[in-house]
């Protein structure tokens, strides 16, 4: 039985380009929509206009592009990307404005649908300036600040641990369960910088 209340969604947008890349690696890949998620993670994550569930937006790279990191599903896999701006020479040569796809995280399965319910693994987003630490005794723990916007993948269901992506390395990077902020100024003065070149 449905409880009385306003329902509130979230509307992941990429531009053309960020299509055009995830279309040409990945062309049955379809991003989780706010149904697919467990309430209680719906209910408790913090959004913002650059983090949902299954999307989180940063210069992941540093390049002053705004790049794009999506949990999503294709016929049968869980999927995390990373749509990452590729400033090489290829990008030059096609007029700017290019993406490359790079694959995160995969986990196989008999079949994916549409319709799948429950799912309790989150991304969440960090900013260039913020130092991560890890708590307690982790494998592979963080100690860094980041020279970078990255993002991490979280799994509820395993004790909360959360993986973080930079682009030291955007296979896992270390392991957290919590992040310390320093420097608040810096990072609001990136995350304006960053919205002013989305907005350009």
């Amino acid at each position: 039985m449905a409880k009385p209340g306003v329902e509130v969604g979230y509307d992941v947008r990429l531009s053309a380009a960020m299509m055009r890349a995830v279309n040409i690696r990945h062309p049955d890949f379809k991003i989780w929509t706010r149904v697919n998620f467990d309430a209680k993670v719906l209910d408790e994550y913090e959004y913002s206009s650059r983090q949902s569930p299954s999307a989180v937006f940063g210069d992941f790279n540093n390049d002053g592009v705004i790049d794009a990191a999506l949990f999503g599903h294709n016929k049968t896999r869980l999927e995390v990307i990373a749509v990452v701006s590729d400033s090489g020479e290829r990008s030059a040569r096609m007029g700017g404005d290019q993406y490359k796809v790079v694959d995160i995280w995969m986990s196989e399965r008999d079949e994916v649908s549409d319709d799948m319910r429950g799912v309790r693994a989150v991304l969440t987003s960090y900013s260039n300036g913020e130092v991560i630490k890890s708590e307690g005794n982790l494998p592979d723990a963080c100690n860094k600040t980041l020279k970078n916007d990255a993002f991490g993948a979280k799994n509820l269901d395993v004790d909360g641990i959360e993986v973080l992506f930079d682009r030291d390395s955007y296979f896992a990077s270390c392991t957290i369960r919590k992040r310390v902020v320093v420097d608040p100024m810096r990072i609001s003065e990136k995350r304006t910088q960053a919205a002013e070149a989305v907005e350009k």
